[in-house]
């Protein structure tokens, strides 16, 4: 049997229940950087889906946060609020929106750190993790070889335990698909900042877990680089 398969197997069944709800996580008696209001984004959507791509090759200028705050929003914002529900840029399995993103800006113009974006406020939540940024940076370059700098780095993690709670173990399969869903979002809204992207595989779990103090029910995911892209 094979590791596809087992998991496969191991995903198989299906309930149902309407625990959780939808809203993001939130940290409390943290700094708190409100992000500027979104710009509107011209730009040709045939043109978005046809030269999407990943980059390795990244300019080593800042990020400014009106372009971080263009990424986040359009990528996974908040487009509408409906009494309790709460609308985001993606679909996700039972509107859970269980991906969560965080951000270590490299070269940008926020102070270095680790960043948790709340979509509710568009802000960032700027975490008191004591970190060794330089070993998680080195981290990321060792696994993408070619690889030139690391602007921006974002961490999607997964808040697993709400899709296992509405829908037993296979939920396991949603968290993934979920994803895999924000990661596109944020490829197509950086193809049309003209920003640079890669996702990386390679990464250390362990590494990123710690570096986010993550509790138990949620886990790193899923990492992208972005930043200015070499012509």
């Amino acid at each position: 049997m094979d590791v596809f398969e087992e998991f496969y197997l191991k995903t198989q069944n299906f309930t149902f229940t309407l625990i959780p709800d939808n809203y993001p996580k939130v940290y409390e008696g943290v700094k708190v950087i409100s992000l500027p209001k979104p710009r509107e984004i011209r730009e040709n959507f045939q043109r978005v889906i046809t030269s999407r791509s990943s980059t390795r090759k990244f300019k080593e200028e800042k990020v400014d946060i009106h372009t971080i705050s263009d990424l986040l929003y359009y990528s996974v914002g908040v487009r509408k609020k409906d009494s309790e529900i709460i609308y985001r840029m993606f679909p996700s399995a039972g509107g859970l929106a269980e991906t969560e993103v965080y951000l270590i800006p490299f070269i940008s113009d926020l102070e270095i750190g680790v960043y948790h974006y709340n979509p509710l406020y568009h802000s960032l939540e700027k975490l008191n993790n004591e970190i060794q940024l330089e070993i998680l940076k080195s981290n990321i370059v060792s696994s993408i070889p070619d690889i030139n700098t690391i602007p921006l780095l974002i961490i999607l993690t997964t808040r697993y335990w709400k899709v296992l709670v509405k829908y037993g173990n296979r939920g396991a399969r949603f968290a993934l698909i979920d994803a895999g869903i924000v990661m596109e979002n944020l490829y197509l809204v950086a193809t049309a900042l003209s920003l640079g992207i890669c996702a990386v595989g390679g990464f250390n779990d362990y590494i990123l877990n710690t570096a986010l103090n993550l509790k138990e029910g949620e886990a790193v995911i899923g990492v992208l680089v972005v930043g200015k892209k070499m012509e």
